[in-house]
């Protein structure tokens, strides 16, 4: 054999070998993180059953009993109300411990993946909880996500945005009930319901004089139960998706001392998370494993990994025709008639890619658009008609982004580079919400690179953010989720 070929081979052996070695080291870190959480409880366990048998014995840990699964008052309706109302028959990961602390009254800070669960740490509870609990979140398309899916479960929920009457921002808080009775399933039950969620944009807290009025009346009768800042990474400056209106949430901690505030969020490096506990004026933080204070803000964290994701880099074609006529071939290839997702760059991009992906197609593939400048009630159609299986791929820009929540997508790719690895990540976590194996794709050339760099240069971090993208895409080695955890 030509010694030139037999080189390649062996290198391209070696290489396929060492990806194997990355993944199986993944997989290992894992495996470990939970081996840690299993222990830790277990020792927590010893600890309490050496407690009863000796006076002297050192107190529990404060942070350890939220681990629990039983032992506190709500322990049982938190498993009844789960299963009833969404045919839950456990929970993930940090659900319990992080629902168990919100119950106790703590404030939270929540880290977990796209995809893990982290509204049903504060829907859940929402439940049980005499009063209202207000979510802040900075989409109007994730807001009618999350009132859509409560509303299919028989859940009351009111949301406020800009095109909000006045009338009915008056009336949705009033319709709260000092009682928890944990969800309802019989439509007379629904329509009696008392309203447990009141969704709202930060602009609503920063803007609305006479909204922030009415939260003051709840919280004085004692009724504000919770406040929950969802996506909490838009309060940050150094976050991919920082909104101006989030930095001025600090506000709620000053005008309600009393009510606890849980924060959440997919993605948060360190200068993220140290810039949101500031905003949110919190005391300080106990790590989320079972060492913690009884008093501070107790931090929950996640794995990013998702096993049921498969990531990849696919060289893209040259001319924009090409291009179209691959991520077509792409679709109707690997996910014929399935849900996904196309991101693109800019919205003239979105809307030239959405007609030119269907009629490539042969009108295999439906499309729809979404960007920030359409009108609103056409969002809302695309998003139905999406989440309802009638449209199979929504085109779109990241105004379609956070907390999109269809759990059946099967792929999400990107015609154009992310402006963060945050952002992509964010993006990408759309697809495989129910467990079942999902891709993720990046179409990608070195042409990109420059576009991004450009259009990112005038954002704070910008070309940091580019240059970090770009090293993702451009590296043909690493384990792309190795990858994620080595910037997050």
């Amino acid at each position: 054999m030509d010694p030139v070929q037999r080189l390649q081979e062996l290198e391209v052996r070696l290489a396929t070998i060492d990806q194997r070695i990355r993944e199986l080291n993944e997989e290992r870190s894992f495996l470990l993180a939970e081996k840690a959480n299993c222990e830790a409880f277990l020792e927590e366990e010893n600890e309490e059953k050496t407690a009863t048998h000796s006076s002297s014995a050192a107190p529990t840990d404060p942070m350890a009993r939220y681990f629990q699964p039983d032992g506190f008052a709500w322990s049982n309706q938190l498993r009844e109300a789960a299963a009833r109302v969404w045919g839950l028959p456990e929970f993930r990961p940090l659900q319990l411990p992080v629902m168990n602390a919100a119950l106790d009254g703590r404030d939270v800070f929540v880290i977990m993946p796209t995809g893990g669960g982290k509204s049903l740490c504060y829907q859940l509870p929402a439940l049980l909880t005499p009063g209202v609990t207000l979510v802040i979140s900075p989409l109007i398309a994730l807001i009618q996500d999350q009132v859509y899916g409560l509303r299919e479960v028989g859940v009351k929920v009111g949301m406020l945005t800009g095109s909000t009457p006045k009338e009915e921002i008056k009336e949705q808080p009033k319709n709260s009930d000092p009682r928890g009775r944990g969800g309802s399933t019989t439509s007379a039950d629904q329509e009696n319901d008392p309203i447990r969620l009141v969704y709202v944009t930060p602009e609503k807290i920063a803007k609305s004089k006479r909204f922030m009025s009415l939260l003051e009346k709840l919280y004085n009768a004692g009724q504000l139960a919770r406040i929950v800042v969802d996506e909490c990474h838009c309060c940050s400056q150094f976050g991919h998706d920082f909104r101006p209106d989030y930095k001025k949430l600090g506000i709620l901690r000053t005008v309600f001392p009393r009510t606890p505030i849980m924060a959440l969020t997919a993605t948060c490096p360190v200068t993220v998370l140290n810039s949101v506990v500031s905003i949110l004026q919190w005391q300080e933080t106990s790590v989320g494993q079972p060492t913690g204070s009884a008093t501070g803000t107790l931090l929950f964290s996640s794995p990013l990994y998702r096993p049921n994701l498969a990531y990849r880099v696919i060289e893209k074609a040259g001319s924009q025709s090409e291009q179209v006529q691959q991520i077509a071939d792409w679709i109707t290839t690997h996910h014929p008639r399935q849900s996904g997702i196309i991101y693109c760059l800019s919205r003239k991009e979105a809307e030239s890619f959405a007609q030119e992906v269907a009629s490539a197609s042969a009108g295999r593939i439906q499309t729809g658009v979404y960007h920030a400048e359409l009108d609103d009630a056409y969002k809302v159609k695309v998003h139905h008609l999406w989440r309802t299986g009638k449209l199979e791929v929504v085109i779109a820009t990241i105004a379609f982004g956070m907390g999109i929540n269809n759990p059946h997508v099967r792929f999400v790719i990107h015609h154009s580079l992310s402006k963060s690895i945050e952002g992509y990540y964010q993006e990408s976590g759309r697809a495989g919400r129910d467990g079942q194996p999902a891709d993720c794709v990046l179409f990608y050339r070195s042409a990109d690179a420059s576009r991004l760099t450009t259009w990112n240069v005038a954002d704070q971090d910008g070309l940091e953010n580019a240059h970090s993208m770009i090293r993702y895409a451009e590296d043909p080695r690493t384990c792309r989720k190795l990858l994620f955890e080595d910037y997050f």
